[in-house]
């Protein structure tokens, strides 16, 4: 038994866009394969929208407020510059800037990245009462 399209009728192996002719006819494989393709857009067009909402959120977790000074010293102890300090810990050289000059505050895992290229844990780099994202 066939089913009845919206706007045709199959006839064979076709897909018939009018009643009265068969001219222009879609074949039923090139319909499983727009079905096909559909779907995968939309599976594509999903995970781009759940990366936009994975980076909202990356975006805008509240960042920590770091102990300037404590950063700075332990820089300068080390014998390391800005860019030297920047390539141990995997970020940016103007972060560091920004950081040591109180122009932003540090995501968590900037933190980490620069304790470890420190030797030093964590919370030596937070000011005491710092909120936590």
């Amino acid at each position: 038994m066939q089913s009845r399209p919206l706007n045709g009728f199959i006839v064979g192996d076709y897909l018939v866009a009018g009643l009265t002719t068969t001219a222009g006819a879609i074949p039923l494989s090139d319909i499983f394969i727009i079905l096909h393709l559909s779907v995968f857009c939309l599976a594509i067009y999903d995970n781009c929208l759940y990366n936009l909402r994975m980076r909202y959120v990356i975006c805008t977790t509240q960042g920590m407020e770091v102990n300037v000074e404590r950063l700075r010293t332990l820089r300068t102890e080390h014998v390391l510059t800005l860019r030297e300090l920047a390539e141990a810990a995997g970020v940016s050289k103007d972060t560091i800037w920004r950081l040591e000059n109180s122009h932003s505050e540090a995501h968590p895992s900037t933190i980490r990245k620069l304790a470890k290229a420190l030797d030093v844990q964590p919370k030596e780099l937070v000011k005491a009462g710092a909120r936590h994202g």
